[in-house]
């Protein structure tokens, strides 16, 4: 790993020189990733979060069976040692991008596979799959945090801090809620 400086404004950027790239496999699923236009995974999360319950339960249950691969594919990439995406993988290519508010990529699609996951783990903890539920919540926040610090731009940054809150917020209501451990 090398950190280089940039002794313009002291800011250090975390350049990756070993270790495995998630980028492939959550690409990966990213192009694989199913929902039907009728499921809406930001209400679904809402209705989890203010009632704790999903209005069309039957209908996401399907969604998560038929995205399997899917899923397997983000834990996969959650196992990586970072998540680089190329076109920020040197220190010219960073400073280039810091300010650039584009999405470089159909980064916009990974908060969907973070909220598929979090909906996943509050249908596991009523199940009482309680390692499960927790499992598949820490999944979504080391990869949120993989992202968020990856130098992948500031869209980046952004798109890993909400798919790690994703995780951290349901966590929090599971073990509010009591549905942990019960």
């Amino acid at each position: 790993t090398e950190v280089a400086k940039n002794t313009e404004d002291l800011t250090a950027f975390f350049i990756p020189s070993g270790g495995i790239n998630g980028i492939s496999p959550l690409e990966e699923a990213e192009k694989i990733l199913k929902v039907p236009s009728s499921v809406n995974l930001s209400v679904i999360l809402d209705q989890i979060f203010k009632q704790s319950k999903i209005s069309n339960e039957v209908e996401i249950k399907k969604v998560i069976n038929d995205n399997s691969q899917t899923l397997d594919l983000v834990k996969q990439s959650s196992n990586s040692s970072f998540v680089q995406l190329p076109e920020y993988d040197n220190l010219e290519k960073i400073k280039a991008a810091v300010m650039e508010t584009g999405i470089p990529r159909t980064m916009g699609s990974w908060r969907n596979l973070s909220k598929l996951i979090a909906i996943r783990a509050f249908l596991e903890a009523q199940q009482k799959q309680d390692t499960k539920a927790v499992e598949d919540l820490f999944i979504i926040i080391r990869l949120g945090h993989l992202i968020q610090n990856a130098n992948n731009g500031i869209m980046g940054y952004l798109i890993g801090q909400d798919m790690k809150m994703n995780g951290v917020d349901m966590l929090y209501k599971l073990i509010g809620d009591g549905k942990l451990g019960t």
